[in-house]
């Protein structure tokens, strides 16, 4: 992707931020120094698609808002987990869909709780799963469906 094409991505960007994201600015977080930095940091240096789709996707889970997504653009070498998480008190619930009775329930009802996956906590690999969700309000996360 060329430097110029760039910044006219992130310059669109940056106007649908503005005048269409209820979270822009919500968490203090400010877009624009990213912006800048990815623009000095690559000059004159092509970078590609994946990588610019990466920084976007990164950039949008900073900002906080999990409902905006980077149409086209997919996480490749992303972990993947075909259940799904989600907060229950301090605790992080597992839960599986049974398509047969159409609900969710519990992945492992003797351990229904996830704490970690060879040792790696797992406030340290939801993150890494989702990079839009990086700053997402945790109140506002009900269930996190890990899709493939």
């Amino acid at each position: 992707m060329k430097h110029k094409d760039m910044k006219k991505d992130l310059e669109f960007l940056n106007d649908i931020l503005q005048s269409k994201s209820s979270y822009q600015g919500l968490n203090g977080y400010d877009f624009q120094l990213d912006f800048d930095a990815l623009m000095k940091n690559t000059e004159g240096e092509p970078v590609s698609t994946y990588e610019f789709g990466l920084f976007l996707s990164q950039t949008i889970g900073k900002i906080g808002d999990r409902h905006s997504f980077i149409a086209t653009y997919e996480l490749r070498d992303s972990l993947y987990f075909p259940l799904a998480f989600g907060p229950f008190g301090d605790q992080v619930l597992v839960v599986d869909y049974d398509l047969g009775q159409k609900k969710y329930d519990y992945w492992d009802k003797e351990f229904p709780y996830l704490k970690s996956i060879h040792t790696i906590a797992i406030e340290t690999l939801i993150p890494q799963l989702l990079p839009r969700e990086a700053l997402a309000p945790k109140s506002s996360i009900s269930v996190l469906l890990l899709e493939n």
